[in-house]
């Protein structure tokens, strides 16, 4: 999980072309810090509907959180060739992710430890 979040935070720091990444990378720290505490209960999602199942019956109060991610990680993976310079992802946006949305996942998740 640490490894995706020096990716982002190295990412954002190389150049702005590499944001997409970037917010993907944010995605994945956030669903390796979900996968590590739901591992700690015996439960190991085989997908990413079963693992935001498990989310929404344990893991409620950061459900939101995760959705935002992940769907800003579909938009960067998925949507990025219909991007421009106005709409693509920004530095300052990928470093706010990290700062704000993932934090938030690993302060829960860590005061549940």
């Amino acid at each position: 999980m640490e490894q995706n979040e020096r990716l982002a935070r190295g990412l954002v720091l190389l150049s702005p072309q590499f944001m997409d990444w970037g917010v993907t990378a944010c995605f994945y720290a956030a669903l390796h810090l979900v996968d590590g505490y739901l591992a700690r209960l015996g439960i190991h999602p085989n997908n990413h509907a079963e693992r935001e199942n498990w989310i929404r019956r344990q893991l409620r109060p950061i459900y939101g959180t995760y959705r935002r991610l992940k769907q800003l990680s579909m938009r960067a993976r998925y949507d990025a060739f219909q991007m421009n310079s106005a709409t693509a992802f920004q530095p300052a946006f990928v470093e706010n992710l990290i700062s704000t949305e993932l934090e938030t996942i690993r302060n829960y998740i860590a005061g549940l430890l």
